[in-house]
């Protein structure tokens, strides 16, 4: 037992730090509003593998991380900046729970849409809040980039879904705690 929970806080250090790798090096900036990253790739893992705490502790302090050793460092919206990538965590993390952490491809798809463009959203929210706070916000130009927010989170999404299922069932360490349920093409006893 103990063994497993040392296992699980080190798979919880490393999609924290993964996350914070990947959105502060691996983040292309298109414009001042949009920018595409993948670092919510590992925080929906963390989510699936260990449920909503384990998610949101991932997303939630990998990015804070980002945010207070970026440029912008320790502000009075870093944690409003942080909570989006948690909330992507919890998300994904209560739907593995509530499944038993049995995954269904298709639903794994809905579930990583929904969460992303939630994420999104919210992203856009705190960037109203802070842009309110520290009068940088043009709201001409923040109407125009949402359409291309909510395109990138779905883009985001399905690249998500399609690098997933295949990290996920080559990993034995995530074959240990995730399982993929096989669809219905391909169990002809369903």
């Amino acid at each position: 037992m103990k063994q497993n929970k040392t296992l699980k806080m080190v798979m919880i250090a490393v999609m924290m730090a993964l996350h914070f790798i990947l959105s502060r090096y691996f983040s292309i900036s298109i414009g001042k509003n949009f920018s595409l990253s993948f670092a919510g790739l590992p925080v929906i893992m963390c989510g699936f593998m260990y449920g909503p705490a384990a998610g949101f502790i991932s997303g939630f302090f990998g990015s804070f991380l980002s945010q207070i050793l970026g440029p912008y460092g320790f502000t009075v919206t870093t944690v409003l900046w942080a909570m989006p990538a948690g909330v992507l965590g919890i998300i994904t993390g209560a739907y593995a729970s509530r499944e038993k952490y049995v995954l269904k491809r298709t639903s794994m798809l809905i579930v990583i849409l929904i969460s992303n463009l939630i994420v999104t959203l919210l992203n856009t929210g705190v960037m109203v809040i802070d842009g309110t706070i520290f009068h940088y916000l043009n709201w001409a130009s923040l109407i125009v980039a949402v359409p291309f927010r909510i395109i990138s989170g779905v883009l985001r999404a399905v690249i998500y879904a399609a690098i997933i299922y295949p990290v996920i069932s080559r990993i034995p360490a995530m074959r240990d705690f995730v399982i993929i349920a096989p669809s219905k093409r391909n169990n002809p006893a369903a």
